[in-house]
């Protein structure tokens, strides 16, 4: 999904997969508070050799293109049969 927003594409690898690894904690500490996604940010940022505020500026721009692909990609209605779940948050 990265792949289709140029500004994200240029991201490393590394800082995308830290990105990812962040959002999936924040979106697990939803339904378990004990997945404190702060807690183990330093953590995910020792192991790509980031900074946290590269990894949260790089999350936030992700979970962005997640809760907004059809309206910036209106013509990538393929994909959507491989997702059943609509985001409702705006």
């Amino acid at each position: 999904m990265t792949l289709f927003n140029c500004d994200l594409s240029e991201e490393s690898p590394s800082l995308l997969a830290g990105a990812v690894i962040f959002i999936g904690l924040k979106t697990l500490e939803q339904v378990d508070p004990a997945a404190e996604p702060e807690g183990r940010l330093p953590e995910i940022c020792n192991l790509i050799f980031l900074k946290e505020d590269e990894v949260i500026d790089v999350s936030r721009r992700v979970l962005d293109l997640a809760k907004n692909f059809s309206k910036y990609f209106p013509s990538l209605n393929n994909l959507k049969k491989f997702n059943k779940f609509e985001y409702g948050i705006d």
